[in-house]
């Protein structure tokens, strides 16, 4: 039996090992070609006043909390030049629509990844791979097939859509392009990465729930990678 064993597994060693090597004999290439942030509207820039009028007006808040989320969103950066949801400005962040959150999403996407891809001279056409996340937001259509569409991309083109994966998700996304990256050469590939705010907001008093209100600005960037070594 044991002989057996054996047998059986001094094959699959060699064989694990060989396509270790394989593997990493594979294109590793991964270059950023450019990215842009995405900077909203001076619209929805809010400062410390107004978030504490969006906290006073929450009337589920006692004072303990207000002070708390309060002293949480300036202790992590809430200043001045602090962007927020267009939802938050017309005063219903307890009531939104699923319009309100692809509003948001569209708005970045229509920006950012416009002018990333006209500095970077590249045509919608030629992007290979599209990977976006959005850290909490699920919409259907997914965000990478309104933006396929919205580009007029190839229909051939490699997409995948992440979400519900928090802030692991932007190395997850890079991960996947560079999995691609090993299978095909010279190829470009368009990362977008987001936070879609306007469906997010907590309206009860648990602490560690409430806290989520003030850690995420709104904001994202689109990222052009490409693995052709000449583009380097």
């Amino acid at each position: 039996m044991e002989l057996f064993f054996l047998l059986l597994t001094i094959p699959l060693y060699v064989f694990f090992m060989l396509w270790k090597w394989v593997n990493g004999m594979r294109d590793q290439q991964c270059y950023i070609l450019d990215y842009q942030r995405y900077k909203p509207s001076d619209d929805m820039m809010a400062g410390v006043d107004f978030y504490w009028e969006v906290i006073k007006r929450n009337k589920n808040l006692g004072l303990n909390e207000s002070k708390f989320l309060l002293k949480a969103g300036v202790t992590l950066g809430i200043g001045d030049q602090t962007y927020s949801p267009k939802i938050m400005f017309s005063g219903r962040e307890e009531c939104p629509k699923l319009e309100d959150g692809l509003s948001e999403m569209d708005e970045f996407f229509h920006d950012s990844v416009a002018k990333v891809l006209l500095r970077a001279y590249i045509s919608p056409l030629e992007i290979d791979v599209l990977l976006v996340n959005v850290s909490t937001f699920a919409a259907v259509p997914s965000p990478s097939s309104r933006i396929i569409n919205h580009y007029k991309m190839r229909p051939d083109i490699k997409s995948f859509n992440i979400t519900g994966m928090a802030c692991s998700a932007s190395l997850i996304s890079l991960e996947i392009v560079r999995n691609v990256f090993k299978l095909y050469k010279n190829m470009f590939a368009l990362l977008v990465t987001t936070d879609s705010l306007s469906l997010d907001w907590y309206p009860g008093t648990d602490k560690p729930m409430i806290l989520s209100n003030c850690l995420f600005p709104s904001g994202g960037c689109a990222i052009l990678l490409t693995n052709n070594k000449s583009l380097k």
